[in-house]
């Protein structure tokens, strides 16, 4: 590998990482689900090169060969190694072991920590025109064994070329084709019809040319098929031009191209995971819209509230009516003058009440639901949002309580308290005056020395009448002017309601402002990732006119998109 091309690959190594840890903080603010945060880690990291130690200076071709039950792998790759190294028969479709062969010269130093080394059989040789193939005979990938099929999946990162071996009668029903086709983008492909003389299939050329046909739709325009028949006397078939193609292809330039290939399609799948990455984050005005779209739900909730608790309000607010004034009642035995002067709160308010609280409620799961239309992830709001619910009762019970308590402390406007207060002053103020004036009067007829008749009997009443009204006009008036309690009580549980309802319309806004930083942080840290990836020039080149590009898939194919067997 050139250092141009290692310097690449540590840069897209550093974006992996990074685009990692953007997708585990996505994941702890639930921006992201598991899985969606997982899509870079479901991504494949491992390479062939990693089975390898960093000081061996190259690396052998990795070739192995797949496929389905009975179509002859191991006996294959027995005729390639010129001696029986792997087994072959009915011990086959249960086997788990891999067998590798490779030259005693190349040391395999990084075997993945999670495999099985009981599983995996090497055996060495030391034929030095094969030495720079590295050969791997792979499982029945379509074994009534499942565990087959998983040890093929943790292989096939490390793999250069896949040797996939069908036979004439069943190149149509193997199992293991989509999955192969699904995984092996970044492989090169041969392709090996065994079994060719046994049957009648010598002079049959229509299997070659369906199965050609099937791979040229699978993206191989120019695909390498081989027949061969490795269990027969008669030697001319494909097999010496197989094994040739393999032995040509076993050098650096070709592993070069491999590594450079495999190094791109890293690129384009981190390119691809941040796009799907920024498209589930969403789109910055989506938030926009969900603000529009709580606005109206929010106004119509409050109405609704306020209609449904009006008549509640009034029937707490009537038990704080005082009786009707009368100044004969008054006077009567047993009047309770403590109720004339009620004016605090002693029982618990049933104001706030269960349908107060689902509409409440509600407009909390109808965000939820305006944001998963919106195409936002849910999580984040659900989350933040069901913390708001169980303190959405006391929150409004405490706010009308409060605000009964400020209305009956202060009933009525400050105009009508400062006249009431002056009146209640005056109720004292006048009569003394009265009386004062009554007594300067005597004191001064005393005095003078006048008459005594002055001081009779109808001075006495007329003294008595102008106590009496200097005293009564303003007492009338002063309980005449007295604030309403019953006015104060329902204002204040009014005032109350809007405080309580303001209070949660806060933690709504609160909710999406949260939401709004998260999302314009991840998606700016995404932006800048994809901008970085895209800033790394093209390390693939085209590969044409030669052995290798005909083994190459000509693009991605999905599992729908792929043709089927």
């Amino acid at each position: 590998m050139s250092s141009s091309v290692h310097d690449i690959e540590k840069k897209v190594d550093q974006l992996y990482e990074q685009v990692e840890l953007f997708a585990k903080g996505a994941l702890t603010y639930k921006m992201l689900s598991e899985k969606q945060a997982d899509l870079i880690n479901a991504s494949e990291q491992h390479k062939p090169e990693d089975l390898f130690g960093s000081d061996q200076e190259q690396r052998p071709l990795v070739v192995a060969f797949f496929g389905g039950t009975g179509v002859g792998k191991s006996t294959l790759l027995n005729r390639f190694a010129g001696q029986t190294i792997a087994r072959t028969g009915v011990e086959r479709p249960t086997s788990r072991e891999v067998t590798i062969f490779v030259h005693r010269s190349v040391e395999i130093k990084q075997l993945p920590e999670d495999f099985p080394l009981d599983k995996v059989n090497i055996r060495q040789h030391q034929v030095e025109e094969k030495k720079e193939i590295l050969w791997i005979d792979m499982p029945d990938i379509d074994s009534v064994e499942t565990a087959n099929l998983e040890i093929v999946r943790d292989w096939l990162p490390y793999i250069d070329v896949l040797l996939y071996v069908v036979s004439p009668e069943r190149y149509r029903d193997d199992r293991g084709w989509q999955f192969l086709l699904d995984q092996g983008y970044n492989h090169a492909w041969l392709f090996v019809i065994n079994q060719w003389l046994l049957g009648n299939h010598g002079d049959d050329e229509s299997v070659l040319r369906d199965f050609e046909s099937l791979l040229q739709k699978a993206g191989f325009d120019q695909p390498l098929i081989y027949r061969t028949d490795c269990k027969s006397d008669r030697m001319d078939d494909d097999f010496d031009q197989l094994q040739q193609n393999l032995l040509g292809l076993a050098n650096d330039h070709t592993i070069n191209e491999l590594e450079r290939r495999g190094i791109w399609l890293r690129l384009q799948t981190l390119r691809n995971v941040l796009e799907q990455q920024i498209q589930w984050l969403g789109e910055r005005e989506w938030l926009d819209q969900l603000e529009e779209s709580y606005e109206k739900i929010w106004t119509q909730a409050m109405i609704d509230i306020r209609q449904h608790l009006e008549l509640p309000i009034l029937k707490t607010a009537v038990r704080y009516k005082r009786p009707t004034f009368s100044l004969i009642e008054r006077f009567r035995p047993g009047f309770d003058k403590s109720h004339d002067q009620k004016e605090t709160v002693s029982e618990k308010l049933t104001v706030w009440d269960s349908r107060a609280q689902v509409i409440v409620e509600g407009v909390l799961d109808k965000m939820i639901l305006e944001a998963d239309s919106l195409g936002l992830s849910v999580n984040p709001f659900r989350e933040r949002l069901d913390k708001i619910r169980p303190g959405i009762e006391e929150k409004m019970n405490v706010s009308l309580q409060t605000g009964l308590q400020q209305g009956l402390a202060t009933p009525g406007s400050r105009l009508q308290r400062i006249l009431h207060k002056f009146l209640e002053i005056m109720t004292t103020l006048l009569p003394v005056a009265a009386l004062a004036w009554v007594a300067y009067r005597v004191i001064t007829v005393f005095y003078v020395g006048q008459s005594s008749d002055y001081l009779g009997a109808n001075f006495a009443i007329h003294s008595f009448l102008l106590v009496l009204v200097a005293w009564l006009i303003p007492y009338l008036l002063y309980k005449k002017s007295r604030p309403s309690l019953e006015k104060a009580a329902k204002k204040g549980l009014e005032q109350g309601l809007s405080a309580g309802l303001a209070e949660i319309d806060v933690e709504i806004r609160s909710v999406i402002s949260q939401i709004r930083q998260l999302q314009n942080g991840l998606l700016a840290t995404a932006e800048d990732l994809l901008a970085a990836s895209n800033s790394i020039k093209p390390v693939q080149q085209e590969v044409t006119g030669t052995t290798l590009s005909r083994m190459l898939q000509k693009e991605l194919h999905s599992t729908s998109s792929t043709p089927k067997l």
